[in-house]
Formats: structure tokens, C-alpha cells, sequence
């Protein structure tokens, strides 16, 4: 049995941390076979309170080494946070550690953290490893700060050298408000859609399913949406509308039934 982790020393001075991967080997039993921690220095002077090295994920591979996803902090604290690779015997040698650097929480202005939480052997004695970043950056004009996540993807040989790296799109933004007028709601046949008088309403109406599916999508005006839109087809669930006009983008919701 194979565990992973990290352990700290507690803290230094000013709320740091340093952390050390911690890798622990048990027999069936739960007895221990070896019991090791792993430092890796910041790429400047060698600074205790800015060592960060955690272990999150590993796998065992089929030639019996052992490889280790873990985030580590190879530039002086406070700096960004970046998935790294180790690759260890069955003894907990080490036989080579890489460390991966993209662009993804520093975009912008930005500032964020990669954190992983998996790895695997891929058919071809590769390794992939998963895992998500999160960052804020400040936006000038709103004067507020802005939250945004994504996933990534490392795919390397089993050298750990990097084929690629694919990173999503940012996530949508969750929404705030629905203001739609809908009615009836739930709906049978015909729906009804109202906004504010004072609003610009001609624009691309779109009808999204629980699913996410798209199952209406036109161009359409004030008076088209006061006529009304039959929905009989529609299967029972769900549906959000999106309107996006020239201005603004509108959101409503409604029941099928």
C-alpha cells in the first residue's frame, strides 16, 4: 500500500508553512515498509519558509516506479503554485522530479494557483496528469476583482518531457439574475416572454434544455416574443432562455410540463 501526502514543520515566522512531500509505504497489514519525505528548494537561495512540496496524487507503473503529481512553489513565497512530476523506484529512490510551467493563472495581470489531483500511466508508458487552476486579477473598470477556474491537462513520455498541455476555456459565469418576464410558468403550449419597456429586445433568442442541448434558437423582436413561442414539442423539464440583444444579454427560466 502506497500513501501520499505532506508534512509540515510547522510554522516559521509570519503564517508560513513549508511543506514536504511525504510518501509512506505499508505492507497488507498495515505495517510499515519505509517512511520518506521529499524536499525540493525554491530555484533561488535556499529559503526554508519558501518551500512548498505536496504530494496529491500517485500511480504505480507497470515497470514497478513510482510516479508522484505534486504542486510545488519553485520561486521565492508568494509566488504561483505549478504542478510538478517525481519519479521514484520501488524503493522511493528518486530518478528524476520536473517541474511544469504554463500560462494559465497568470493571463492578464492575473495572479493564481494549479493545483492537481490525478495521475495516470497512459498506454504508451506516458504519463498524464489532470488538475485545475484558479486566479483573480482586478478589473479596472468594474473596480472589483474578478474569479475565474479551468481545468488543464499535462500529457508527457516517460522521461516526464512534455508532449502538450491543453487547457480549457474559462468556466461561464454563474447567473446573478433572471430578468425574463415568463409566463404561464409552468407552460403547456405557448410561452409568453416580457422585459423591461425600456429595454432594446430585438436580438437572438435562445432555449436550452436540462441537458444543456440547444432546442430553439432565432432572431427575433419585441412584438415576435409577445406572440408568444409554442413550446408543445418540447419534452417535460427545465429550460433556461437566453435573449442577447445589442446592450445586454437577458436570462429566464420556465417548466415544462
Amino acid at each position: 500500500i502506497l500513501v501520499c501526502g505532506a508534512y509540515t514543520y510547522g510554522e516559521t515566522y509570519g503564517g508560513l508553512y513549508p511543506y514536504d512531500g511525504w510518501l509512506i509505504k505499508l505492507n497488507p497489514d498495515g505495517s510499515t515498509v519505509w517512511n520518506k519525505k521529499y524536499r525540493f528548494p525554491t530555484l533561488d537561495d535556499y529559503v526554508e519558509d519558501s518551500i512548498y512540496c505536496y504530494f496529491k496524487a500517485l500511480s504505480q507503473l507497470e515497470n514497478g516506479n513510482i510516479a508522484i503529481a505534486f504542486q510545488s512553489r519553485r520561486t521565492p513565497n508568494g509566488s504561483r503554485i505549478d504542478p510538478s512530476l517525481l519519479m521514484l523506484n520501488e524503493f522511493g529512490d528518486t530518478i528524476f522530479s520536473k517541474h511544469y510551467v504554463f500560462p494559465i493563472g497568470n493571463i492578464d495581470g492575473a495572479a493564481g494557483d494549479l493545483w492537481v489531483n490525478s495521475i495516470v500511466e497512459t498506454p504508451d508508458s506516458g504519463i498524464a496528469i489532470s488538475g485545475y487552476g484558479e486566479f483573480k486579477r482586478y478589473d479596472e473598470i468594474e473596480e472589483q476583482w474578478t474569479y475565474d477556474q479551468r481545468i488543464f491537462l499535462i500529457k508527457t513520455d516517460s522521461l516526464g518531457n512534455d508532449h502538450f498541455v491543453s487547457v480549457s476555456e474559462p468556466q461561464a459565469k454563474p447567473i446573478a439574475r433572471y430578468e425574463l418576464e415568463v409566463y404561464p410558468n409552468p407552460v403547456s403550449d405557448y410561452l409568453f416572454i416580457e422585459t423591461d419597456e425600456n429595454s432594446h429586445t430585438d436580438g437572438e433568442l435562445t432555449i436550452v434544455n436540462q441537458s444543456g442541448q440547444i432546442v430553439y434558437q432565432n432572431h427575433t423582436t419585441k412584438d415576435a416574443l409577445s406572440s408568444g413561442i409554442c413550446v408543445d414539442s418540447f419534452s417535460p423539464g427545465n429550460y433556461l432562455i437566453q435573449l442577447k440583444t445589442e446592450d445586454k444579454t437577458f436570462f429566464g427560466k420556465f417548466v415544462k410540463y
